[in-house]
């Protein structure tokens, strides 16, 4: 099915079913066709939606569909992969959880001295921004490992806090504020708000010659 025109949705609420969860974040567009073991996005499109049926449902698949051709046996084989990881998997949504951390011990660069951060999350993180830092001593900045300015950075790179040495003390209880952008997968439920304006297109030939029963 292919839909040509603007709407718009109200979002309300996360999913809150975890197998529904792990059928969406392991199948497309998540996951690529080649990734299900089908031939194209279209197959991968399909079998994630029919998975997610077979949850819902508890549909049983060999009674279902029936492949006619050698395309339609892979989306077979993957809706019941999905529909395996979704009722049997382990995975389940996580928040980030973000965590600065003390990486060494603090040492001399310069006019400065340095005490080097790490940032770690439950998930994966792809970049992060170090927002602010309060109550360190006046002209501390953020900087890069070589001591250069710098706030925004790449998931797994470390940070460092320059602290000038005539304005360093021995009881700094600073603060660091970070954001980032993380793996979580939320995934949230959508209600269309004007679907009588959206124009819907149906392609009636089978997806891989699947004939649903």
């Amino acid at each position: 099915m292919d839909e040509r025109g603007d709407y718009t949705v109200d979002i309300s609420e996360l999913l809150d079913d975890d197998r529904i969860w792990r059928v969406i974040v392991n199948g497309y567009p998540y996951q690529t066709a080649a990734t299900l073991g089908v031939d194209n996005s279209d197959d991968a499109y399909f079998v994630t939606k029919q998975a997610i049926y077979c949850v819902l449902i508890n549909r049983n698949i060999d009674a279902v569909y029936r492949a006619t051709n050698s395309s339609g046996t892979k989306v077979i084989a993957a809706i019941k992969k999905l529909t395996n990881i979704g009722k049997n998997g382990k995975q389940t949504p996580e928040s980030a959880n973000l965590k600065v951390s003390k990486s060494g011990t603090i040492k001399e660069e310069g006019d400065y001295y340095s005490q080097k951060y790490t940032v770690t999350s439950a998930v994966t993180i792809s970049q992060f921004k170090v927002n602010a830092i309060s109550k360190f001593p006046e002209g501390s900045f953020v900087a890069n490992n070589s001591g250069t300015a710098q706030t925004s950075f790449n998931g797994g790179e470390t940070f460092k806090v320059m602290i000038p040495k005539d304005k360093f003390t021995n009881d700094i209880n600073g603060t660091i504020s970070v954001s980032s952008k993380c793996k979580t997968y939320p995934i949230f439920f959508r209600k269309n708000t004007n679907f009588r304006n959206t124009e819907l297109c149906c392609n009636l030939r089978p997806i891989s010659e699947i004939l649903v029963q």
